[in-house]
């Protein structure tokens, strides 16, 4: 119980946060446009960031099998 109620709040928190940022009008401080601020400017984010979104999103979906980072470090 205790993880689907971290996920509820995590993407509660998420979904509140971008909705206060559009009706507030801080439309530059929506999570995916910080993301491509720093992207822009750093090389080596732009890869990392690809690499987490990519490795969270196949962690999620249970693609990585035993080689799953997050897997891992539970273990």
């Amino acid at each position: 119980m205790i993880g689907e109620a971290t996920l509820a709040a995590l993407i509660g928190g998420v979904i509140g946060y971008e909705a206060w940022c559009i009706r507030t009008g801080h439309h530059d401080d929506l999570l995916s446009r910080v993301v491509d601020r720093l992207r822009d400017r750093h090389l080596i984010l732009d890869i990392a960031a690809h690499a987490v979104i990519l490795t969270t999103a196949l962690h999620l979906l249970r693609r990585l099998g035993p080689i799953d980072p997050y897997s891992r470090c539970s273990t």
